[in-house]
Formats: structure tokens, C-alpha cells, sequence
């Protein structure tokens, strides 16, 4: 094989780690910055339409109004929202398995760091 062929072929190799490695870099960057996007759309469409929850100790009672608020407010939304009160029990739900619990100890690890911090965020596949 001829010298020139043998550059080639680094430079070519080269290249195409470069790129390789700044397509992840990309990746990693940008879905960072969907995430960043994403928790503060959230947080200000939640602060905006619901500023009376925050903070609120819910009754038992309120729970089936509070459903139908959540299910039409996260109807214009691409998220998922689940309501608990402050002791960590579900109160209302928009996902598929809404049968609400009233067990903490089954609260997801965000729910405990909202509680011990004041607010938490996960991400979750569908």
C-alpha cells in the first residue's frame, strides 16, 4: 500500500471519529436543552394556571374536582401530571393508571425530594 493510500485512510479515520464524537456531543447538548425547555414550560404553565394548589393542603373531598381541573388543564399539553398532597399521597393524576393510592411509602423518589426540597422533576419514558 502506497503512502499516500496510508494518509488517506488516518485522515479518513480521523474524520470520522471527529464527527463521531461531535454528533454525541451534539446529542447530549441538545437533548439537555430540550430538558431545560421542557422543565421550564412545565413550571410556568403549572404556576400560571394553578397558583391556588401550590403549597395547599388538599381534603379528600376536593380530590374528584381537582382530578377534572388536571385532566383539562394537561389537556393542551404534551405533559403527564400527578398531584399529591403534602403528605405524599396521589391525589389526582393524568396518566393511564390513575387509581390513586393513599400509600407514601409508594410514592415515587421525586415525590420525597418535592416534599424535603419544595420541588422535583423526573423524566420518565412513555
Amino acid at each position: 500500500m502506497r503512502v499516500s493510500a496510508k494518509i488517506f485512510l488516518a485522515y479518513l479515520a480521523v474524520l470520522l471519529l471527529a464527527v463521531v464524537a461531535g454528533d454525541l456531543l451534539l446529542v447530549r447538548f441538545l437533548e439537555n436543552l430540550l430538558l431545560t425547555n421542557a422543565r421550564q414550560d412545565l413550571q410556568q404553565e403549572w404556576f400560571e394556571a394553578a397558583p391556588g394548589l401550590q403549597g395547599a393542603v388538599l381534603a379528600p373531598s376536593r380530590a374528584k374536582a381537582l382530578g377534572e381541573r388536571l385532566e383539562k388543564f394537561a389537556a393542551g399539553s404534551p405533559y403527564r401530571f400527578t398531584l399529591f398532597d403534602l403528605a405524599g399521597n396521589r391525589v389526582a393524576d393524568t396518566g393511564p393508571e390513575a387509581s390513586m393510592g393513599s400509600d407514601a411509602a409508594a410514592a415515587p423518589p421525586e415525590v420525597k425530594q418535592a416534599l424535603d426540597s419544595g420541588q422535583a422533576f423526573a423524566l420518565r419514558a412513555v
